[in-house]
């Protein structure tokens, strides 16, 4: 937050020295509901940004299920393929 008083902001907005376009000069009154619309905005910007996140994470996991699976499949057949005494196989899998 800078130290400048809100009558100086308006002059600094008002001779165009501060490259500031979505803020034209807008009455005090004004100012209020357009940061709580950039604020709504925002936070529904973080939202689907976390449904995004949520969603890429459950298909990562999806994918590393289907991995352990393949695995166990594998792990399978290959036990079957070198027909193991039981107490072997149950020793491999601990």
């Amino acid at each position: 937050m800078s130290l400048i008083s809100p009558s100086e902001r308006r002059g600094i907005a008002a001779s165009g020295s501060v490259p500031c376009p979505s803020q034209e000069i807008s009455p005090a009154g004004n100012r209020g509901q357009e940061a709580r619309m950039r604020g709504q905005e925002a936070r529904m910007r973080g939202k689907e940004a976390r449904m995004r996140g949520q969603e890429a994470r459950m298909r990562g996991q999806e994918a590393r299920m289907r991995g352990q699976e393949a695995r166990m499949r594998g792990q399978e057949a290959r036990m079957r393929g070198q027909a193991i005494s039981h107490q072997d196989l149950h020793f491999k899998w601990k």
